[in-house]
Parts: C-alpha cells; structure tokens; sequence
C-alpha cells in the first residue's frame, strides 16, 4: 500500500481515542443509546489519546502527507462553558508532531459525536448557532498552528439521521427537518469561514481514507493502518 500524495488520511477522535461515553467520562449525543444497550460504545477504543504519536510516525512511513484529525468537541467542553485545557493543549501537541513528522494537517472542529449537553437535535435549536460559532472560534484560536480548520469532515451525513436513521437522532421520513439541519449548518459554516475561523486546506474531490478504523458507531472500515504484534502496519489493498 503507498497513499497517492493527494490522499486525505482522516482519524476520527471518537473511534479512536479511548475515554469517552464511559463512566465519568464525557459523554456525547450517543450516549443515550448506548445506556439502552441499543449501540456499541468505543470503551478504550485504540488508546490512542496517549498514542497519537506512533501513528502519526507509521503514518509517515507508508507515505501519507495529509491527515485530518477530528477532533472531539465532547473533550474539549464536556460541559456547556467548561473548557478542558488539558485536552486544547494536547491537541495543539499532537498538530505539532504531525507537523514534525512532514504531515500537512487540517482540523476538524467537531468528529460527528456532538456533546450530549447540546441535544440529541442541536442543529435544530436557534441557541445552539452561537454556540457551534463559539465552539469554532476557539479551536481556531487554540490551534492556529493548523494548515487548515473546518467544521465537520462529512456534513452530507447529517441529514441522514432523520430521512433513514442511519445517524443522530434516528428518525425516518423527517425531510423537512433534514433540510433545516443542513441550512443551519450552511449559516455556521458561512459566518464562521466570514470571521475567518474556518480555513478549509483539502478540496472535496480529494479522495479519503481512514488511517484507522477505530471502535464503536462511528467507526470505519478499509483503514489505511491496522495494528499487528504492537505495531501499527499498512493494511493490505
């Protein structure tokens, strides 16, 4: 396996980090499922919180140039107005090792694991704009060493959860709601790139993969990267 040199490689925090929708943990808009028993929740998940580093060298290794990391907007404010600084700072060190390691890396502000505190349908509620605007002006601001910021890495699933439940909040045959929630991204989106806290680095038509699968809902298939004997080795094309 050798990445072409436009390939986006993307870690999504959620699936791969470890030490969320746990006991004492932060908690996300899966959370509620999962107390049901109805989803798989990540548990540790690959660890990789502590770990960014190996991946990101084996990452370089194979050939990847580009990484978008997902970051977990749940860690970040676990509460509504508590801010983990500890989890800004780590973050910032793992854009800087990235860097280190000759990566291009482009942030996105939230992995598709909404804070529980939001709501299962925050993009419905009016007060949740100046929140997710707030949200974005401080990831940019925290992680300006960045190449680039954007706010979600798939977008286009949004409107997914409430035409054919496949997603948050699982509902079927909600259209109209479906199209309010992608217009109320749309108006984040655009005062937030106006205010010049979105900088979008890789263009829609470059293709994407996972570096790594990760656990639990929002995990993906076909990953760049799987881990053997305590190592982390190409996966096989």
């Amino acid at each position: 396996m050798r990445p072409t040199p436009d390939l986006v490689a993307s870690l999504c925090a959620y699936a791969v980090e470890g030490g969320l929708d746990g006991r004492y943990q932060p908690a996300t808009i899966f959370n509620p499922l999962i107390a049901l028993g109805r989803l798989t929740p990540p548990s540790e998940a690959l660890s990789l919180w502590d770990t960014y580093e190996e991946v990101l060298t084996a990452a370089a290794a194979v050939g990847v140039r580009n990484i978008r990391l997902e970051v977990s907007w749940a860690r970040l404010e676990p509460h509504r107005g508590q801010i983990n600084e500890a989890a800004f700072a780590r973050y910032r060190s793992v854009i800087d090792a990235a860097r280190a390691r000759g990566l291009t890396i482009e942030i996105a502000a939230c992995d598709g694991a909404w804070p529980s505190w939001l709501g299962m349908e925050p993009l419905l509620w009016p007060w949740t704009h100046p929140v997710a605007t707030a949200h974005l002006a401080r990831v940019a601001g925290e992680c300006d060493q960045a190449d680039g910021v954007i706010f979600l890495a798939r977008p286009d699933q949004l409107a997914q959860g409430y035409t054919d439940s496949s997603g948050p909040p699982w509902r079927r045959r909600a259209h109209e709601d479906a199209l309010e929630v992608t217009a109320s991204y749309q108006r984040i989106v655009l005062e937030a790139t106006a205010a010049g806290w979105l900088r979008p680095l890789f263009s829609s038509d470059q293709p994407e993969r996972a570096l790594l699968g990760g656990v639990g809902p929002l995990a993906r298939s076909n990953a760049l990267l799987h881990r053997v004997s305590g190592e982390w080795r190409p996966t096989a094309s």
